[in-house]
Parts: structure tokens; sequence; C-alpha cells
């Protein structure tokens, strides 16, 4: 999500941009969706949405022959991130920038046969954000992109987009999901190997967005999903040094120099 995604103007240069720097095109690829399974949550976060923004999302990799491999995403600079696997001679599926813009991830399997990939949301707050028609679709998530490749066999191509997110107790609008899976059954041969790049818009949930600077205990604990995103109470305990007795308050039960709080 781009501040400026309503924006026409912003989009055009956004579109010449891209245009310079990415000058393969874009294909559809046949989308569906599976609206059996609703999560709920609280809101979207209002900043753009960048490969470093990711962190923790679930990235699987099926391959020919049989056997996956599941990497966590990862931030590998500012504003790009990446999840890299050790099977074979390694994969990788990287972004960088605003996932708004297009072919702004790079999907390189090299000699691997990859039969289809999946990008699960839940664990990095990530949601994907198709796009939809009438705008602005479901509250905070403004403009989307679908799927869409720059492999020539693109048409044949599965994106599947499941676990579609509602925000709070309204019923979700059908623009945005938790998961991604992208499918080449109906490619030659049934795989993609190699290097292409792909579109796909993604917004974050509002629980990504970090504490203010000067509440640091937070950090480790705003976005655990072991504790179900709800930071554990810190005891935090300030220390009178005995040098300072004359010009700090003396705690009556414990006296200078020992916790005061």
């Amino acid at each position: 999500m781009k501040p400026y995604k309503n924006s026409y103007v912003g989009m055009a240069a956004a579109a010449l941009v891209w245009g310079i720097f990415s000058l393969q095109p874009t294909n559809a690829a046949l989308i569906s969706t599976d609206l059996s399974t609703q999560v709920s949550v609280p809101g979207i976060s209002q900043f753009t949405t960048d490969g470093a923004d990711m962190v923790g999302m679930s990235v699987t990799v099926n391959f020919f022959g049989g056997g996956s491999e599941t990497v966590a995403w990862a931030a590998t600079g500012p504003q790009s991130g990446a999840a890299t696997g050790a099977f074979g001679t390694g994969w990788s599926i990287s972004s960088s920038g605003d996932t708004f813009n297009t072919n702004a991830w790079a999907a390189d399997f090299g000699n691997l046969q990859v039969t289809s990939f999946v990008m699960d949301g839940t664990t990095g707050l990530t949601l994907f954000d198709r796009d939809f028609d009438p705008l602005p679709g479901t509250p905070g998530s403004a403009d989307g992109r679908d799927f869409a490749t720059t492999l020539v066999s693109d048409a044949l191509v599965q994106a599947t987009y499941s676990n579609v997110v509602s925000i709070g107790a309204t019923p979700p609008v059908g623009d945005i999901f938790h998961i991604l899976t992208v499918d080449f059954a109906e490619v030659e041969n049934g795989t993609v190997s190699g290097l292409f790049n792909f579109t796909q818009d993604t917004d974050n949930d509002i629980r990504i967005q970090v504490p203010t600077f000067g509440s640091p205990f937070l950090c480790a604990q705003i976005n655990n999903p072991v504790n179900d995103f709800n930071p554990t109470p810190v005891q935090v305990t300030v220390w009178s040094p005995a040098a300072s007795r004359g010009t700090h308050a003396e705690n009556p039960d414990t006296g200078p120099g020992r916790p005061v709080s």
C-alpha cells in the first residue's frame, strides 16, 4: 500500500519509473479465491509496505518429484527482504521497495523444478491486497494489485488467495487475504525454473507498528504470536546510587543504594 495509490499523478510517476527499471512485461495469471476460511485483524497500517516489512512471513516452495522447503522471510536491507532456501542449488524469493510497484518481486529457482510456492503472511502480519472494484475495498487497504508475472506462460499460472481477512467484527470485503498460493501445474511440464519477476501488492496488519522511541521494552513483545500479540507486563527497577543520597529521595523501606521500585 502506498500513500499515493489513489493519486493518478503518483501512479503515473510510479509507472514511468518502473518503465525505466523494469522492462519486462507483466502478464495476467489465472486468479481464484477461497473464501471458506475467514480471519479477523484489528486494522491495516497506514504506511507503505516494502520488502523489509514482511519479516516472519512463511514461504514454502514445492519441488517436482516431491519434497518442499519452508523458510521465514527476513529483512535484507532498509526496504528489502527475502526468503532464501538451502535445498539443492538454493532458491530465493525477494522483494525490494514498495510491493505495489510492478515486478517488485523476484523469484530465482535456479535449476530446480518448482511446482508451486505458498506465501503465508499470518506469521509476518502481512496481507495480500487484490485489485478491487469498486474502490477502496477494505477500509485502509487503498488500491491493490493482483498477482502477475513476467513468465511467457503466465496465462497458465494459477494464483489462489485464501484465508480472507476482515477488519474487526465487520464482514470481509474480499480483497485482502493472508495466504497466496502460486501453482504451475498447467505450465508446460508442470514446473518452473530460473529467474522471473512478479507483481503482488501487500499491506500490513496494524499490529506490526513498532512502539515509539523510548519504549524499548516492548520491542521484543509487540509482534510476538506466542503471547497472542499481547505485550507482557515489564517490571522496571530504578536504582538510587548511594553517592547521590543528598539529591535523591530515599526509599523509606530500602534506603539509598537499593531498588526503589
